[in-house]
């Protein structure tokens, strides 16, 4: 198959960023070629890209029921609860497979999966390779189909075979890839990492120069490096105290402005990176203007899950409604991938707001019991709720407290 191949049939536009990054426009403007491996090399794109998908990927998907009273009741017999939330397919777990779909949609921009069918039911989802080895295009009457390029799959499937969440983008069959915008970020991150890499491999400068006040003979200099430089470099002699006389003077190296400008860039570059992906730079250990205090860090870990991972939870949710769930599935159920997962870790918090629902009146114990894994318990079915409030100098009636006849 030819390198064009993958693009026959299909129109290409100057702002299909898919094309360009992968064919054309891979070079940045530093010189780099900037691809998915070589971005994922990059340690702030790595742990970003990660931090998005493990975090989506860890928390529980199941299918919500409605109830004629406006209840909700997860429904874990749904078919739709046991592809999406326990096993899309034999070689994935469902925590393998939503990890899978949103790393390609933070680099990709989209994602594809062929769907698994037994009867006319669903039964699996299966992955396809990434844009632009699979990508969307419109037939004449304006629906929707895929075309598969490689892999064991290959070939053109209509818009009822294939489950597809495009990113963010205006284009509704192709969301923008970060890699192709963000090309030029990612190059010069490369650039300077290449530009350490060779500083190091030609050694590192010395940490002190020594002055002397004349031009020394070879016996000279072979004296000062056995008497003075030998004896106090290396870990083992460091810390020593030695005289210096003749004229000889000692000078520590700093860090040059041109180095101390580079780790600036480094620093900016970081947090440029964490700027293309949504994610704060200190969940990536980048911690120099954050606060590590925390009520702060709590406000921190908040906005992400808000303003990072619900967009992403959103998108999947709405093309599993619009997608694999008919209308008349959608006047009663609901797909849900819940957020509350993420605070599992913060176990006195977990606490806290179990006793607060139970004493509201929102849930019963043995929801609670439930939710943490235990069984339910004898009158737990019942919601309660605290009967404290009563008025100042009176009884719990409303009654006068001084008198006698209440």
């Amino acid at each position: 198959m030819g390198l064009f191949d993958f693009w026959r049939g299909k129109r290409v536009k100057l702002t299909d960023t898919g094309f360009w990054s992968e064919f054309g426009g891979g070079r940045s403007q530093a010189g780099m070629n900037v691809n998915y491996e070589t971005v994922l090399q990059l340690g702030a794109a790595n742990a970003c890209a990660r931090k998005l998908a493990e975090s989506v990927s860890c928390l529980p998907f199941v299918m919500q029921r409605v109830g004629d009273d406006g209840s909700v009741r997860p429904d874990p017999e749904h078919n739709l609860s046991r592809v999406l939330g326990d096993q899309p397919n034999a070689d994935q777990p469902a925590q393998q497979f939503w990890e899978l779909v949103v790393l390609q949609l933070a680099l990709r921009g989209n994602h594809y999966s062929l769907r698994l069918k037994l009867g006319g039911e669903l039964v699996g989802l299966e992955p396809l390779p990434p844009h632009p080895q699979t990508y969307c295009r419109r037939t004449e009457a304006g629906a929707r189909e895929f075309v598969v390029t490689t892999g064991a799959r290959q070939g053109v499937y209509a818009e009822d075979e294939i489950f597809f969440i495009p990113g963010f983008g205006e284009d509704l069959d192709c969301g923008l890839s970060v890699i192709g915008m963000a090309r030029h970020t990612f190059g010069r991150m490369m650039a300077m990492e290449q530009h350490q890499s060779r500083l190091y491999k030609n050694g590192a400068r010395p940490s002190m120069v020594m002055t002397s006040p004349g031009v020394l003979t070879d016996e000279q200099r072979k004296q000062v490096k056995e008497n003075i430089i030998g004896p106090f470099t290396g870990a083992d002699n460091s810390g020593g105290v030695f005289l210096l006389e003749g004229g000889f003077q000692i000078d520590p190296v700093t860090l040059s402005p041109a180095d101390s400008q580079m780790l600036q860039s480094w620093q900016f570059g970081v947090e440029e990176i964490c700027r293309w992906f949504g994610v704060p730079p200190w969940l990536i250990g980048h911690t120099q203007k954050s606060s590590n205090w925390g009520t702060g860090l709590e406000e921190q870990f908040r906005a992400f899950a808000t303003l990072s991972l619900q967009p992403y939870i959103k998108r999947i949710l709405g093309e599993i409604r619009r997608q694999l769930m008919t209308r008349n599935e959608r006047r009663k159920l609901r797909p849900h991938i819940s957020l509350a997962a993420l605070h599992e870790g913060d176990s006195k918090g977990m606490a806290e707001v179990d006793v607060m629902l139970v004493r509201g009146g929102i849930e019963t114990s043995n929801e609670v019991r439930a939710r943490r894994g235990r069984p339910p318990i004898e009158g737990g079915d019942v919601l309660r709720t605290q009967a404290q409030m009563v008025p100042l100098g009176g009884d719990p009636n409303g009654g006068n407290g001084n008198d006698p006849q209440n």
